[in-house]
């Protein structure tokens, strides 16, 4: 087996005398298709970087600016994975329109995370991860960051339901509740 390298060229050898590392950890799956849809580059699936790429499990904006492609090569997909890349490239698009997306780790300032929930953008995530520990799931609708941040933006704001689904782009006031 050959070595592996983060995208940063460090070699993710724990034997390795070039670099040593801070636990390597595996590029999810929703940063892969997001580099996939934005860059044009296929990340395989297991592929792993450094920790210092990371914040909260999802890549640094810098890390993913870092990557380049290596080579060219052709796969095939069966129709299950033609439309699981369909249904990411829309979520992608979707997320990548709203202003109040909790999704996006990097989307809302420590400041606005205060604002809209009361909460430090570090303790929203540490809410976040406890609440999905719950058996909480997420919805064809939202997510499951997105619903906390919903409901945690309404007891901070006392917004209506109508005015939450304006400012998250939901489809109704139903989708809020």
């Amino acid at each position: 087996m050959g070595d592996r390298y983060c995208l940063c060229g460090a070699r993710l050898d724990r034997s390795s005398a070039v670099r040593s590392l801070k636990s390597p950890s595996n590029i999810s799956s929703e940063d892969r298709y997001f580099i996939f849809f934005t860059r044009n580059i296929w990340i395989s699936e297991g592929a792993r970087c450094c920790s210092d790429h990371l914040v909260n499990h999802q890549l640094k904006q810098e890390a993913i600016d870092q990557i380049k492609p290596v080579s060219i090569r052709q796969e095939e997909l069966n129709s299950a994975d033609v439309q699981l890349l369909l249904n990411k490239s829309q979520i992608i698009l979707e997320n990548q329109n709203k202003k109040f997306n909790f999704d996006d780790l990097l989307g809302l300032t420590d400041d606005e995370y205060r604002l809209l929930t009361s909460l430090s953008k570090d303790d929203f995530n540490k809410f976040v991860k406890t609440v999905s520990s719950s058996g909480i799931r997420n919805s064809s609708n939202r997510s499951i960051r997105t619903a906390i941040g919903i409901y945690l933006c309404k007891i901070r704001l006392g917004l209506s339901n109508r005015l939450l689904a304006c400012m998250f782009q939901l489809p109704d006031k139903k989708t809020v509740s």
